[in-house]
């Protein structure tokens, strides 16, 4: 009993911190930064100084921006119409599990680049049969992330896998094994979420 109350106060001091930091709308800021940069732009050349925070209060959005800018006073229709189409994309809620995998997605991808390109310069200075497998196996993972798949370079580590069972190099063919298990379930957990999130 004293737990769950506990932990209803906790839970109501956090709904209520997150209420004031409002973290949704400053996602969107960040998310629509392009368009953010748009509308302030239209508000500098109508002379009108106001922040994007203006499209939270209903109000003051329709008597401070939308009478001034209308097309019948002064304004542009277009620049009316793209203010009404971003108050109603800020309006609207957001996926927030969607876009930290994207993020999170495109980060990998770009770690994943980086990667690839190192290994490469390390094969042109060093051409050596290892340093062509990493770049192989780099270059088979990037197109699986590209095309959201994995198992191209899955298929690459257990082919390597095989190739140092048949060597007695066992402890290698016993890491690339664990890679190959660990891509396939990496690939296996993206699809899951995928198709859960989806």
């Amino acid at each position: 009993m004293i737990k769950s109350r506990i932990l209803i106060n906790l839970y109501g001091y956090a709904r209520g911190l997150l209420d004031k930091l409002d973290i949704q709308w400053q996602l969107k800021k960040i998310i629509y930064r392009a368009d953010v940069a748009r509308f302030n732009e239209i508000l500098n050349n109508n002379n009108v100084k106001y922040s994007i925070d203006i499209l939270k209060d209903h109000g003051a959005f329709r008597r401070e921006l939308l009478g001034p800018l209308h097309p019948d006073k002064v304004g542009n229709s277009k620049d009316f119409l793209f203010i009404n189409a971003l108050r109603e994309k800020f309006k609207a809620d957001i996926n927030v599990q969607e876009v930290a995998q994207e993020f999170l997605y495109k980060t990998t991808t770009g770690f994943k680049i980086l990667n690839t390109v190192v290994d490469s310069a390390r094969l042109m200075r060093t051409p050596t049969q290892d340093n062509m497998k990493k770049v192989l196996l780099d270059s088979a993972q990037l197109y699986g992330l590209y095309s959201r798949v994995n198992f191209y370079s899955t298929a690459i580590n257990a082919i390597d896998a095989a190739h140092y069972l048949y060597l007695g190099q066992y402890e290698k063919a016993a890491e690339h094994i664990m890679t190959t298990v660990g891509l396939y379930g990496a690939a296996l957990y993206y699809r899951t979420v995928w198709y859960a999130t989806h």
